[in-house]
């Protein structure tokens, strides 16, 4: 599994992980509400690209992120433009890259044990209805680690298809990037049985 933790003594890395998560949560909200709207995503992608900026101060940093969104933003945006049109296809692809830009950031600037600390804090109410807290936090934990993995099997898929000499598209990376995260989540699954981690 990928570590995307970095240190650093930003005012986003001195923020406590429930802060941040919290935030997370409701910026993806926002973007789920009112992401159509080309004025909320295009504000969303600026103030992702700010947060970053106070996170780490590198512009490269960024645009490396958000090159490695290239191949999922094709896989996303080229159905969309089929089915729905240009405009809602932008709109959609748009919220979706903003979103996981933070998603990203968040993962950057807290270490995964603080998170899973944290989720599992804030749901020890659940302990009450049967729900174990630190299934909850192993679970956000998975979703979180889940992002940059998604983004390795479709940069990966499409060089493959570069290397092969095929044009990459959308289509033909569709069926090898499920094929690939099944993969992943039955690795996950056995894995976690074979450590006696009950989910």
């Amino acid at each position: 599994m990928i570590g995307l933790y970095r240190s650093g003594d930003s005012p986003l890395h001195k923020l406590g992980p429930g802060t941040k998560l919290l935030a997370v949560l409701l910026w993806i909200t926002v973007l789920s509400i009112w992401g159509n709207n080309p004025f909320v995503w295009a504000s969303a992608l600026s103030l992702a690209f700010a947060l970053f900026m106070v996170a780490f101060g590198s512009v490269p940093l960024f645009l490396k992120n958000l090159w490695t969104l290239r191949y999922l933003v094709l896989i996303g945006l080229i159905p969309q433009l089929i089915f729905e049109g240009v405009g809602p296809a932008i709109n959609n692809t748009a919220r979706l890259v903003a979103g996981i830009l933070v998603a990203i950031l968040f993962s950057l600037t807290t270490p995964q044990s603080k998170i899973i600390d944290a989720v599992e804090r804030a749901a020890t109410p659940l302990g009450r209805l049967g729900i174990r807290p630190s299934t909850i936090g192993l679970s956000i934990s998975l979703a979180l680690r889940a992002i940059p993995m998604l983004m390795q099997f479709s940069s990966g898929i499409m060089e493959s298809q570069r290397a092969r000499g095929h044009k990459p598209s959308a289509l033909t990376a569709t069926v090898p990037l499920l094929v690939a995260a099944l993969k992943y989540a039955d690795d996950m699954s056995e894995a976690l049985a074979a450590r006696g981690v009950e989910v």
